[in-house]
């Protein structure tokens, strides 16, 4: 598996990266095969009006994704003879939703504040005392239906030892 590094124009590039682009069509002088990375980085040809009054120098933009060629479509069904048509996909180390991460981090940020914040509780209780919670916080953990069956399991132990139980 190789990987290419291609231009690739501002409009394409764009769709691309909002993933409505899932190919490239391209003269096939690399040897692509499917596997490959392709590395596409934004490059525009010559000046160009980008479309909100501003005009763009010739070059590299500094942006860039890794895609993989998922399927190579060359010399049948209408692609000229020297191209070829690449499915690509975002590669999948680099394809994760920036949003999708925030929120993951958000939620372990979350648990682990929540988590602290029980350790500073724990901390100020005596033996006893943190014994209670530990089992309050295993009972309150239990399914429903098991704590239905600890209840009952529960109750006849202490019934068994002559036990009342609490109303």
């Amino acid at each position: 598996m190789k990987t290419h590094e291609l231009k690739c124009h501002p409009a394409p590039f764009a769709a691309v990266m909002r993933g409505e682009k899932t190919f490239e069509f391209r003269k096939d002088d690399r040897g692509f095969e499917v596997g490959d990375k392709l590395k596409l980085r934004e490059w525009i040809p010559e000046k160009t009006d980008i479309g909100v009054g501003r005009i763009e120098t010739t070059g590299y933009t500094g942006l860039s994704e890794d895609f993989i060629v998922t399927y190579k479509l060359a010399g049948r069904f209408g692609v000229p003879e020297g191209y070829c048509v690449l499915g690509i996909r975002m590669d999948t180390l680099t394809a994760k939703n920036i949003a999708e991460l925030e929120a993951e981090l958000d939620e372990v940020t979350s648990e682990r504040d929540e988590l602290a914040g029980r350790l500073n509780v724990y901390d100020n209780l005596d033996e006893d005392d943190f014994e209670r919670e530990l089992n309050a916080a295993e009972i309150a953990a239990l399914p429903s239906i098991e704590l239905d069956q600890f209840l009952a399991d529960l109750h006849r132990e202490v019934r068994a030892v002559g036990g009342v139980w609490p109303v």
